[in-house]
């Protein structure tokens, strides 16, 4: 792979991983929005007991916390194999589960009542992302 065609695969990587940060960024701010009644009516009425979703929302921590050590783990490539490829699929993983543990925070949160939370889980998603982001000097280490 020549280098306009990594820079090329670079961009590409870059635009899933925004379209991944603003999936987070405007769920979590229409779910607050829903939750708070600030979009009308009286608020969001909770389907879950919140005494069973704060013990659930240890699944999206765990979820955040496990996309930052993968991101700074190495991988052993196999003879053969494209390192971008191994790049690109890293990223992605680790970007799906970051915003994975994001949505489902978020959601359990609105399906409790559990209001003040809810930025709470868009902002560590967004926070484990933006610190996992892929980086135009990562295309040195390919």
């Amino acid at each position: 792979m020549d280098r306009d065609e990594r820079r090329q695969a670079f961009r590409l990587i870059q635009l899933t991983w925004m379209a991944l940060l603003g999936g987070v960024v405007v769920f979590g701010a229409v779910a607050w929005a829903l939750a708070a009644g600030v979009l009308g009516g009286g608020g969001w009425s909770p389907a879950l007991d919140p005494s069973l979703a704060r013990p659930l929302l240890l699944v999206p921590v765990a979820l955040l916390g496990i996309g930052v050590v993968l991101r700074r783990s190495s991988v052993r490539l196999p003879d053969g194999t494209d390192p971008m490829e191994v790049y690109r699929l890293q990223t992605l993983l680790v970007s799906a589960l970051q915003e994975g543990g994001g949505l489902l925070g978020i959601a359990l949160c609105l399906a409790a009542g559990l209001t003040n939370w809810i930025p709470v889980f868009a902002g560590l998603s967004v926070f484990a992302m933006v610190l996992s982001r892929p980086r135009a000097t990562d295309l040195d280490d390919v």
